[in-house]
C-alpha cells in the first residue's frame, strides 16, 4: 500500500563496490537446495540420498509447463533430501548436497549444430533458466508466443536496481 508519495529511494552505494575486485566465496560445508525455486509447480528430485552428483547436474524436475528444472553448483554427495528452511519463511522440501573438497571447473558446451527455434526453447528449459524478477518465471514460457504471432525483437533488461549491487559494472 503506498501512504507517502513517491516511496523510498535509497542510496545506490555502487561506488563502495564498483572497483573492486570479485572474489570467490569459499564453499560451504552443505548446499541446500529448495525444490521451489521459481514460479510453477514444485520439481520433484530426480537423485536420492547417498548419489554422487556432478557440477551442473539436474537434481530436480517437473513434467509440468510452467516448471523448470533445478541443477546442483557443485559436485558431491546427496546428504539427505528433507524439509529445510526457505526464503519464504516456510520450509520447503530440498536436496542437500555435501560438497566435495575440490570442486572442478565449468566447462561450458557448444551445441554441434546451430539450434532450430524449438531446441532453443528445450535448451532454455532444461538450463532451468529462469527470470530474476519477483515472479522467478520459467523463461521457456517467455520464448513461447502464440504460433500467430511474430517476434522481431528481444529486450534484454540488465540494469542493476539493487543498492551495493556492482557485478555488471
Amino acid at each position: 500500500m503506498k501512504t507517502f508519495p513517491r516511496g523510498v529511494h535509497p542510496s545506490d552505494n555502487k561506488n563502495r563496490t564498483a572497483d573492486l575486485a570479485i572474489v570467490a566465496a569459499p564453499i560451504p560445508k552443505e548446499i541446500i537446495l529448495p525444490l521451489q525455486q521459481h514460479a510453477g509447480v514444485i520439481c520433484e528430485p530426480v537423485v536420492t540420498v547417498g548419489d554422487q552428483v556432478s557440477l551442473g547436474q539436474k537434481i530436480a524436475d517437473s513434467d509440468a509447463a510452467i516448471s523448470a528444472p533445478i541443477h546442483t553448483p557443485v559436485s558431491g554427495k546427496v546428504k539427505a533430501i528433507a524439509l529445510r528452511p526457505h526464503h519464504s519463511g516456510i520450509k520447503q522440501v530440498s536436496v542437500v548436497i555435501e560438497p566435495l573438497a575440490d570442486q572442478p571447473s565449468w566447462e561450458p558446451k557448444k551445441p554441434e549444430h546451430e539450434p532450430g527455434v524449438d531446441e532453443i526453447r528445450r535448451l532454455v528449459r532444461e538450463a532451468g533458466i529462469v527470470g530474476l524478477g519477483g515472479a522467478v518465471s520459467p523463461t521457456q514460457i517467455k520464448i513461447s508466443p502464440p504460433p500467430e504471432a511474430v517476434i522481431d525483437s528481444v529486450i534484454i533488461n540488465g540494469c542493476e536496481c539493487e543498492p551495493y549491487l556492482t557485478v555488471d559494472h
